[in-house]
C-alpha cells in the first residue's frame, strides 16, 4: 500500500506521500512515526545508492547513447 500511494503522481518521486503512507500504515501497527519516517526514508536511500551505479553506467556508457538516437539518425 505505502509503494501505491507513492506512485501516486502527486510529488515528484513520490517523496512526502510515501512518507506520509509509511507514517500511516506503520501506525496501525503501533509503530512511532519517527521510526515509520526513518525507515521509510532509509529505505528510498538505500534503492537510489543501489541503482546510482547503473544509472551512472548507463549516463557515461557509448552504447547506451547509440541506443537513445532514432534509427533513421544512426545511418
Amino acid at each position: 500500500m505505502i509503494d501505491l500511494a507513492s506512485a501516486l503522481p502527486v510529488t515528484p518521486g513520490g517523496w512526502g506521500t510515501g512518507e506520509a503512507a509509511a507514517v500511516h500504515f506503520f501506525g496501525l501497527a503501533a509503530v512511532a512515526e519517527t521510526m515509520a519516517l526513518a525507515t521509510s526514508v532509509l529505505f528510498r536511500l538505500v534503492a537510489l545508492s543501489m541503482s546510482l551505479p547503473g544509472g551512472l553506467l548507463l549516463a557515461f556508457s557509448t552504447k547506451s547513447r547509440d541506443l537513445a538516437r532514432p534509427a533513421l539518425a544512426r545511418g
